[in-house]
């Protein structure tokens, strides 16, 4: 048979305690885990909540500066300016009908070489490719409610070559400011 010995010795003494020691220092490292995880954990809840709040005040103090009462003049100068606009954009928008649905007034290859206007008298003479061009001129300028005409002097020298011409109207004072 075998002696079984109940009596501790020295080394296995030393082992059972070095493997307690172990035990506590290994429970030790993993509370440290732990607590490390978790203030992690709390740092990635709670850091973008507090930055928000920084933002938010952020803007709460830029909205208060912006009703400040030193700038309700310049409030009250962007209203008034924004009317104008709408203003000045809905007479350019009249202005570019006008344009569109009107007539120009020199035909192509019609060209003035002078414009002379003397308060009550208008006159213009230039150069025609055709003498239906200078037909046209004059049929779009008596069109004109201001204008009448007092003199014609329409000079071919050779067919083909361009025209001279030569227009004078009266101005009358209705109509025009």
């Amino acid at each position: 048979m075998k002696d079984i010995n109940f009596l501790f010795s020295e080394s296995m003494m030393e082992k059972y305690e070095s493997g307690e020691k172990e035990k506590k220092e290994v429970s030790a490292a993993k509370a440290v885990l732990i607590v490390l995880a978790v203030l992690a954990g709390v740092t990635i809840l709670f850091v973008p909540g507090i930055y928000v709040n920084t933002l938010e005040r952020q803007v709460a103090a830029v909205e208060r500066s912006l009703n400040d009462a030193k700038y309700t003049e310049v409030r009250d100068v962007k209203t008034r300016l924004e009317k104008i606009v709408l203003s000045v954009d809905s007479k350019k928008a009249v202005i570019k009908d006008i344009d569109a649905k009107s007539v120009p007034a020199s035909p192509s290859g019609c060209f003035f070489s002078s414009v002379n206007y003397s308060g009550s008298s208008l006159r213009i003479s230039g150069k025609a490719d055709s003498g239906t061009a200078v037909a046209e001129l004059m049929g779009n300028l008596d069109r004109l409610h201001t204008l009448t005409r007092k003199t014609e002097n329409v000079q071919i020298e050779q067919a083909g070559s361009p025209i001279d011409y030569s227009v004078e109207y009266m101005v009358s004072e209705k109509g025009g400011k």
